[in-house]
């Protein structure tokens, strides 16, 4: 890395694209998009898109720009970042080793939760509530300041792979795996569980929920199902290869994933299950993560277990999936999870 490239600024390290401008106490990179307008300077955005990404040989996160470059990234001495969420506003939650941290858009730390350690799953809501699961089956709710709502164990040998929150129902669903293959609801209130009657074949590696409260359920086994709380499935998806990682649904009538060992992301309609399209990385050794913005376009993550360039963050086009942009910070990256603003309409954005 070029010296003279980065600074530091209120403890994120920021990428200089040429000079900084503060607009109400907000540092932005100046860019033609400034005008000044009644003696004020104002930022015109240009689609207000900011990708979240974890990477984990050197454990950082990264914030990065409309244009996959860095906005910021921080080496936050919180192991192992594993997964990512963000709201509407730009604000990131990073589920690492040793807990939770929260991060404005420009990269100022908000709070820290260490009442949970080795997380491996979270996501948010639209009131900021955040929630969180790890290694051990415990599950804890942060409000919007990082304070502990509640905390649960389901039990001590389940992890929590995944999980995705059906706000106006006030439920939260959890999936389970190495061995404990299941799904479960809890009370985004309190905090109580119950068991979802939906038979797994594997580990529950990914879960997302859409506005009509409709449970999308991915498997190690290469499964999706569409289903209800009472155990209806509507439909199956069956065969498409590999672990089922980044399940999500768009502000459209589609979901997204990314397909593991076979590497690759596959977008598909959600009355029926339809396969749109599917794009293949056929270097890289896993399709990591995947996330997807207001306009459908889908940021996924490849990664190569060797020191390669084939460790990269792709933005592919909602229309065929082609590739539009790709980022990778440094040949031996080892990057994880991914998430994009605004948000989506399954977490009430």
């Amino acid at each position: 890395m070029a010296l003279g490239k980065y600074t530091k600024i209120g403890g994120a390290i920021k990428a200089i694209v040429g000079e900084y401008l503060k607009d109400d106490g907000v540092i932005y990179p100046a860019t033609n998009n400034a005008l000044k307008i009644g003696g004020a300077i104002k930022i015109i955005p240009i689609g207000d898109r900011y990708i979240y990404v974890c990477e984990r040989t050197s454990d950082r996160v990264y914030q990065l720009t409309d244009e996959l470059s860095v906005g910021w990234y921080y080496e936050p001495g919180l192991g192992d970042p594993n997964a990512v969420a963000c709201d509407s506003s730009g604000k990131s939650y990073w589920a690492c080793n040793d807990g939770v941290r929260a991060y404005d858009r420009d990269g100022f730390l908000l709070w820290t939760n260490t009442s949970i350690t080795t997380v491996e799953s979270i996501c948010v809501d639209s009131d900021g509530n955040v929630y969180a699961g790890n290694y051990y089956g415990q599950i804890v709710k942060m409000n919007s300041v990082g304070a502990t709502q509640w905390s649960t164990v389901i039990d001590v040998t389940y992890i929590i792979l995944c999980m995705a929150v059906d706000q106006s129902a006030g439920i939260l669903f959890v999936g389970t795996g190495f061995g404990r293959d299941a799904v479960y609801r809890l009370n985004t209130t309190s905090g109580d569980y119950t068991y979802v009657t939906l038979s797994c074949e594997e580990d529950v590696t990914s879960i997302a929920v859409d506005e009509d409260g409709y449970l999308y359920v991915g498997e190690g086994s290469g499964r999706i199902r569409k289903s209800r709380i009472d155990g209806y499935v509507p439909w199956t998806m069956t065969n498409i290869g590999a672990d089922v990682h980044g399940l999500t649904i768009s502000h459209g009538e589609y979901g997204y994933c990314a397909l593991g060992a076979v590497k690759k992301v596959i977008k598909f309609a959600l009355n029926d299950g339809g396969v749109e399209w599917t794009h293949t990385e056929s270097a890289c050794d896993t399709a990591q993560d995947c996330a997807v913005d207001i306009s459908g376009d889908a940021y996924a993550v490849f990664v190569k277990d060797a020191s390669s360039a084939e460790n990269q963050v792709k933005r592919l086009a909602e229309s065929d999936g082609a590739e539009l942009d790709s980022w990778c910070p440094y040949l031996s990256a080892r990057l994880y999870g991914v998430a994009v603003t605004p948000g989506l309409r399954a977490a009430g954005f």
